[in-house]
């Protein structure tokens, strides 16, 4: 009879921390789902970038600084558009929302 009660009291320990553990998952996935797709897109700039960096080390003898301004050129000349068509995609729902 005591060694029911041992593997009941170990079953429920370990019942316990795993539901700690999926407590604890859980939380900090709420915490990171706002940052997810800015990781996403992160990733996604990463790989695509990737050959590109790659190409142009090989060329410029490994000269990191340079590279890496390249690569935020690249990523403003990118982004700066998408920023002005989406703000001008909003200013013009409003104006379409408030008519």
């Amino acid at each position: 009879m005591e060694n029911k009660n041992q593997i009941v009291a170990i079953a429920i320990e370990i019942s316990l921390k795993i539901g700690l553990i999926f407590l604890v998952f859980y939380i900090t996935f709420l915490i990171a789902k706002p940052f997810l797709s800015i990781i996403l897109w992160g990733i996604i700039l990463a790989v695509a970038f990737s050959p590109i960096i790659d190409k142009l080390e090989s060329k410029v003898g490994g000269r990191k600084k340079l590279i890496i301004f390249f690569a935020i050129f690249i990523s403003a000349m990118l982004i700066t558009p998408t920023w002005m068509l989406s703000d001008h995609i909003l200013e013009s729902s409003n104006k379409i929302v408030s008519a």
